[in-house]
């Protein structure tokens, strides 16, 4: 059996949820709001919903020793989390590299971070592969613009189907 877990996966991530869902036995989803995650509920069969706030890392903690616990390892992790929450990276990583096999963690990061300075000051476990994306933005019509959810999504699936250690969507520098 297949385990990945996705935090913000019924937001900004909901279409790469949905991707997961089709490559994953079980897709563990954390998110705040039930009627987003309803959504993802009635699009896939194998999705679980976490409803909790990441900002709580004892909540955090106790959910991800008890998914893995319910329904097995976690293969992947996509994690995009907030800087509001310093400490839910490490207790996602601690948590998870508890278990038993190896796993890959696929972290998205803003268009203003210095990725390799997030690579030194995470403690990557030994059991644990690390890659980075990077959400950056859009040149039209000789203007810039954030990303879509769907471009989103789609960059986040192309460096898990990739395999890259770095992946930037769109583009981070004028």
């Amino acid at each position: 059996m297949s385990h990945a877990l996705i935090i913000g996966g019924s937001g900004m991530l909901k279409e790469a949820a949905v991707w997961l869902a089709s490559q994953y036995d079980d897709v563990t989803v954390i998110g705040r709001s039930k009627k987003k995650m309803d959504f993802l509920i009635d699009q896939c069969r194998n999705i679980n919903p976490l409803y909790l706030d990441y900002h709580d890392t004892n909540d955090l903690k106790l959910a991800i020793e008890e998914q893995i616990r319910e329904i097995g390892d976690i293969d992947l992790v996509v994690a995009w989390v907030h800087s509001t929450a310093p400490d839910a990276l490490s207790t996602i990583m601690n948590g998870v590299s508890k278990q038993k096999n190896n796993w890959h963690l696929v972290h998205i990061l803003g268009s203003r971070s210095n990725l390799e300075t997030i690579k030194k000051n995470i403690s990557v476990p030994e059991n644990c592969t690390y890659s980075q994306v990077q959400l950056g933005f859009v040149r039209e019509n000789d203007q810039t613009r954030w990303l879509t959810n769907t471009e989103i999504s789609s960059g986040v699936i192309k460096a898990i189907s990739q395999k890259e250690a770095k992946y930037i969507v769109g583009m981070t520098e004028p």
